[in-house]
């Protein structure tokens, strides 16, 4: 889809977005991150991280066994 093709037009106001600074930023309806997140999805990247870089041997060795 090319941006031709898009009937919707964007509502926010990007000069007014790119003025702005991070101190204008309303933060308050955002909960703060814990420890308990951050191990969750440690744990998580990793995974994924052991899967992308070893899951084709993995494969290879159960198709071998």
């Amino acid at each position: 889809m090319s941006g031709q093709d898009s009937t919707n037009t964007s509502r926010t106001n990007w000069a007014a977005l790119e003025t702005m600074e991070d101190e204008g930023i309303d933060y308050s309806d955002i909960p703060p991150l814990t420890g308990k997140f951050f191990d969750k999805h440690y744990q998580i990247l990793t995974v994924r991280l052991y899967l992308n870089c070893y899951g084709a041997l993995l494969q290879r060795t159960f198709l071998t066994t």
